[in-house]
């Protein structure tokens, strides 16, 4: 019953079955308290993942059309502006 009532996303694995879209990577928490962490601290866990989705993007955006990217969220306070921002 548990596992029929849980609805939250565990892994990458669920997204990728779920949405049909590649994964390009993930955000670590900030524990820095601070927004701009690739600046403050460039080797980071959370810079090396910055630079990971960097990289992904570059791959799957290689033509030399102009792309927007869209940073959303249905909740305040989950990290558009932080992800924007680094």
């Amino acid at each position: 019953m548990k596992d029929l009532l849980d609805n939250k996303i565990h892994n990458k694995e669920e997204i990728e079955k779920e949405l049909m879209i590649p994964f390009l990577g993930q955000v670590y928490r900030n524990n820095k308290n601070i927004d701009n962490v690739i600046l403050k601290f460039p080797r980071s866990h959370i810079s090396e993942s910055f630079r990971i989705i960097r990289n992904s993007l570059n791959y799957f955006l290689r033509n030399d059309e102009k792309n927007i990217l869209v940073i959303t969220s249905t909740y305040a306070q989950e990290g558009k502006s932080f992800i924007a921002i680094n």
